[in-house]
């Protein structure tokens, strides 16, 4: 008898412990789901505002190059090591088709530039772009 009743008791104890990992199981998959639909907001929201994070986990806002003041530092790609610096507009001839910004980059030490695009999209700091006139 007293065999019986451990061998139910040990049962028993299985079942509440399977039980137990079930709901476990159960509350970590509401967890993800919920911290994936919190991300999903998160990447919605982003999009909507043209906000762009990149692998440094920096977040940059992408921005036409024409829109921006001369001397506003901007960055050509989210996970560009250099920034550059729009300089002055140089407009279309017969020999540069399309008009450019001659933008400085910030380790140029000659100072020559580089012509951009005008109708490029740059990125700049989400809270928007620093302006060095100074150096213009």
């Amino acid at each position: 008898m007293n065999d019986q009743l451990q061998i139910n008791l040990i049962e028993a104890l299985k079942n509440v412990v399977d039980e137990a990992e079930d709901s476990k199981i159960n509350l970590a998959d509401s967890e993800e789901v919920e911290q994936a639909k919190r991300d999903k907001e998160f990447e919605a929201y982003l999009k909507k505002h043209n906000l762009v994070t990149n692998k440094y986990g920096d977040t940059f806002k992408k921005v036409a190059l024409k829109s921006l003041k001369k001397g506003d530092q901007f960055w050509k790609k989210p996970d560009a090591k250099y920034s550059f610096y729009k300089g002055h507009y140089n407009r279309a001839n017969q020999f540069e088709k399309t008009a450019t910004y001659t933008c400085i980059s910030e380790n140029d030490p000659w100072g020559g530039g580089q012509c951009i695009n005008a109708k490029a999209f740059v990125y700049i700091e989400s809270d928007g772009a620093y302006n060095f006139t100074e150096l213009f």
